[in-house]
């Protein structure tokens, strides 16, 4: 199945002022959100073309803790916020149901979602949702959006949501660090068979890579690698990398990450950024 990298879930207290702090830190074009009925959240956005980070906050208790996507998101802001969960986006979310189903794999879904922009322009997707082990690194869940890519870019671009031309940054890569690797592949294997590749690294400890359609996910095990550049973060997203070469190839693995790790700005929010050429 064609699953493509949709965005990065970055649960805070105040979406609104996390995306103001970071359009200032990175001179990204960052944009307001809105509110998701039915979830009890609401949001604001950076776009680096159709990947993008979405800062998430909870508007209701009552009605997050009722999902469990809202129950991740009130956990993370009530433990103090950071980088929670990414997101896969597909053309065929009632086939890959379907394929759960077969396979008895516990999900909810698919749901419907919305949100109402700004601008009074309703939003609607789809949403698929594995189920997570309490307190281990969350599983992506999935998305499906009404348009294809390009015309989803297109309306991005239009509505200025994505802006275009030289010097806007793409995301490229991903980081998120586990406990316990094995037991990340074995539920990642189950409901995503053959996404992740294993890749050893000597200097920053052991690795699944995940190469999704322009921006590379990595999952590290934690361990005396990664804790020696100040990666201390569990099982959780740390770290997320831009280029702002649009040539420069997401598939390749960093040659050296516990440099990159270490050259990496300090957490905002929990989240490291690499701005690279």
């Amino acid at each position: 199945m064609d699953l493509r990298f949709d965005h990065l879930i970055h649960a805070v207290k105040d979406p609104d002022r996390v995306r103001r702090e970071f359009a200032e830190a990175f001179g990204w074009h960052t944009v307001a959100g809105g509110e998701h009925p039915g979830f009890g959240t609401h949001n604001a956005l950076a776009y680096f073309g159709l990947p993008y980070i979405e800062w998430v906050g909870v508007r209701d208790e009552a009605v997050a803790a009722r999902r469990p996507f809202g129950r991740d998101v009130l956990r993370a802001v009530r433990a103090g916020g950071g980088p929670l969960q990414f997101a896969v986006r597909t053309r065929d979310i009632e086939g890959l149901a379907r394929r759960w189903r077969a396979a008895g794999l516990v999900h909810e879904g698919p749901v419907e979602a919305s949100r109402v922009r700004p601008d009074g322009v309703v939003l609607r997707w789809r949403m698929l949702f594995p189920e997570q082990v309490p307190g281990r690194l969350l599983l992506p869940f999935v998305i499906e959006w009404p348009q294809d890519d390009e015309q989803r870019l297109e309306g991005l671009r239009r509505d200025e949501l994505v802006l275009d031309g030289p010097g806007q940054p793409a995301l490229r890569q991903l980081h998120l660090v586990t406990a316990d690797l094995a037991d990340y592949r074995r539920r990642l294997e189950a409901y995503f068979p053959g996404a992740a590749i294993e890749r050893e690294s000597t200097m920053a400890g052991s690795a699944l890579r995940w190469p999704c359609h322009g921006v590379t996910v990595w999952v590290w095990e934690k361990g005396p690698g990664l804790c020696a550049v100040g990666v201390k973060a569990q099982e959780a997203p740390f770290l997320a990398v831009f280029s702002h070469h649009a040539a420069r190839g997401s598939e390749r693995g960093p040659e050296d990450p516990a440099a990159l790790f270490a050259g990496a700005c300090s957490p905002m929010h929990g989240l490291r950024v690499v701005m690279t050429e």
